[in-house]
C-alpha cells in the first residue's frame, strides 16, 4: 500500500472510532428522552394540553393515524379476512408465494468497520 492509502485508512479508523463514541452517548440520551417523552405525553393527554409554550418554542401533542405496512403477515391476515367476507375464495398460499418470489431486490454497497 502506498502512503496515501495508509493515511486514508488511518483517517477512516479515527473517524469511525469517534462516531462510535458519540453514538453511545447519543443512545443514552435517546433512552432518557424516550422515558421523559412517555411521561410528558401522558401528562398532556390527561390534562388535555395540545401545546406547551416554552422560551425556545412549543411542545405540541400530535396524534396521527398511520396504516400498517405491507408485510407478508399483514397481507396474509387481510387476504384471510377477504376470503371470509366474499363468496368466491382465493388461494392465499399461491398469492403469498408469488409475492415472496417476485419482490424487487435492490443492492446496496457500503464500507463497514468491524471492531475486534
Amino acid at each position: 500500500m502506498d502512503q496515501q492509502s495508509v493515511n486514508t485508512a488511518r483517517t477512516f479508523l479515527e473517524i469511525t472510532t469517534k462516531i462510535s463514541e458519540h453514538q453511545s452517548a447519543i443512545k443514552g440520551l435517546r433512552q432518557n428522552l424516550k422515558s421523559i417523552n412517555t411521561t410528558l405525553m401522558g401528562t398532556m393527554k390527561d390534562k388535555s394540553l395540545d401545546v406547551i409554550e416554552t422560551n425556545n418554542g412549543k411542545i405540541c401533542y400530535i396524534e396521527n393515524t398511520v396504516k400498517k405496512g405491507f408485510t407478508l403477515k399483514n397481507i396474509t391476515s387481510l387476504l384471510e379476512t377477504y376470503n371470509q367476507t366474499t363468496q368466491t375464495p382465493i388461494n392465499i398460499s399461491e398469492i403469498i408465494q408469488f409475492l415472496e418470489t417476485n419482490r424487487e431486490v435492490s443492492v446496496r454497497e457500503d464500507i463497514k468497520y468491524k471492531k475486534k
